[in-house]
């Protein structure tokens, strides 16, 4: 199991498609940086507030998806799914703990580990894939 579980680690951060996945990430990053340069956000509060809750909805919304996935049919992309969603919701409040500190101070913990779970049920669930 040792000896696969290298191998695996060698292929995914040292073989030739290393080069390829930090150009991806460089290129998704610069791509990044010039949206948030054309970035413009309302100055009247009630119009920020209007941005911010359309986010909130948005990341809800799609968390609830994510979760009824994993639910219904429990497949480790599933799951991971609903751990990206969890993040996106992480750092979506985190935008918002400036404004309600309290209120968001104990969703985002609980957001948090949430995440950090779901971390470790996939990769029980790649662990499980390897061994099979």
């Amino acid at each position: 199991v040792r000896d696969t579980l290298v191998a695996r680690q060698h292929e995914l951060h040292g073989g030739a498609g290393l080069g390829g996945a930090i150009a991806a990430a460089t290129a998704a990053c610069e791509d990044g940086i010039s949206r948030i340069d054309k970035l413009a956000l309302p100055d009247q509060p009630e119009q920020a507030a209007d941005v911010l809750a359309e986010g909130a909805r948005i990341t809800l919304r799609r968390a609830r998806k994510a979760l009824d996935k994993a639910g219904s049919r429990g497949d480790a992309d599933d799951f991971h799914d609903l751990r990206k969603a969890a993040k996106t919701h992480g750092m979506h409040l985190s935008l918002l703990g400036r404004l309600w500190p309290t209120p968001i101070k104990a969703r985002r913990k609980a957001v948090d580990e949430l995440g950090e779970k779901l971390g470790e049920l996939h990769d029980v669930f790649v662990l499980r894939t390897l061994l099979d």
